[in-house]
């Protein structure tokens, strides 16, 4: 074919487009056989893997290798701008009207809410592809009804890879999590076309289980407890050591602690998980890492809704007096007892509750609000 300095250039713009250089430089000379030309190009800093949907005509090596050829750019990953994602949107297209399949192609950038871009997705859209049947290639440690009925939800939903293993993850996990596999993995879902008629096609999906080990409990040491001492605080942890871990519990037990610190006035007091594990054995130690946070005392309570005489009524009963430590819990048990405070309405009374942390000065101010129930 005929060159000339034009294609040379032209052949630059086209890289420099791609996205896939942060830089491009050539340099030719002309001789007696013609031109020779050098190309110099540096790397773009950003690349995300590719992820392809829902390509359920294609196994995995038969695409990249097929894209490979199609787009010789693409090595398994893109970068997030320019033009080679759209190279590969209309690589994907010429596949698939290979096999007599009608769809449109579209990407989109994938990363977890709050946190930093992770993937570039590649779906067909226009075509029906409902999971019929859902099964998991290693699984031993987990009966099939439990596992079948933690993925019950996908089942006549339309497939996409990222989204089942994912959901995978979410639901079928806790059930390892909490008999001690706690380096459970799920792979990318295998999966069969078993029914196909028209845009319409059923799948059987497979999701590949990786168990691991089965860690049991070796000990827990806690750090930062100074108000509520660790020998009160253990006294809300169920594992025991030597048995299997159960991190659904401790996260449970956890949460428990936090409510413990809030009834005495540390309403943001947190504690930090942060397991060891140990392979061999498999055994796991936990560090909890306490932060009680400032002590919050009881500030000012408001009553609205009520005459003055129940107005006072109400605030008698109310125990917690300003400078007291503030116990969250309390609202619970004097809701339970204000109603032989309140004037008699045959429909009762609506109560509404709110209460607002002053960080300056270290208070909760109450407002308890009361309505009838028969008040438009």
């Amino acid at each position: 074919a005929l060159v000339s300095p034009k294609s040379f250039r032209d052949a630059a713009n086209r890289l420099a487009a791609s996205g896939a250089f942060a830089d491009v430089r050539y340099q030719y000379k002309t001789g007696a056989a013609g031109y020779a030309v050098q190309f110099r190009v540096a790397d773009a800093k950003v690349f995300f893997p590719c992820s392809f949907e829902n390509f359920v005509w294609f196994s995995d090596k038969e695409l990249q290798s097929r894209l490979s050829s199609l787009v010789p750019l693409f090595t398994g990953e893109a970068p997030p701008t320019g033009s080679l994602p759209g190279q590969l949107e209309a690589a994907l297209g010429t596949l698939l009207k290979e096999r007599g399949i009608q769809g449109t192609i579209h990407h989109t950038m994938f990363g977890q809410e709050g946190g930093p871009l992770e993937a570039i997705l590649f779906r067909v859209e226009g075509v029906t592809l409902e999971i019929r049947r859902i099964e998991f290639h290693g699984a031993t440690h987990i009966d099939s009804p439990g596992l079948q009925e933690a993925v019950r939800q996908l089942l006549g939903t339309n497939y996409e890879r990222s989204f089942v293993r994912k959901f995978a993850a979410a639901n079928v996990g806790p059930l390892y999590w909490e008999r001690g596999y706690l380096r459970v993995a799920f792979d990318d879902p295998v999966v069969q076309l078993i029914e196909e008629n028209g845009p319409q096609r059923a799948l059987a999906v497979n999701i590949p289980v990786r168990e691991g080990a089965q860690y049991c409990l070796a000990d827990i040491r806690w750090t930062g407890d100074t108000v509520i001492s660790s020998t009160e605080l253990v006294k809300h942890i169920h594992l025991v050591a030597g048995e299997p871990v159960n991190t659904t519990q401790l996260q449970q037990d956890l949460e428990g602690v936090r409510e413990l610190y809030g009834t005495r006035g540390y309403l943001q007091a947190t504690v930090e998980l942060q397991p060891i594990l140990h392979d061999s054995p498999p055994t796991a130690s936990y560090d909890l890492v306490v932060r009680e946070g400032d002590l919050y005392r009881m500030g000012t309570l408001t009553v609205t809704g009520l005459d003055p005489s129940h107005t006072k009524a109400i605030e008698k009963n109310w125990k917690l007096r300003p400078g007291d430590p503030f116990d969250k819990n309390y609202r619970k048990a004097f809701t339970s007892q204000a109603g032989r405070h309140l004037p008699a309405n045959p429909r009762g009374w609506n109560v509404s509750y709110q209460q607002s942390l002053d960080k300056t000065a270290k208070t909760v101010n109450v407002t308890i609000g009361f309505l009838p129930k028969d008040a438009n």
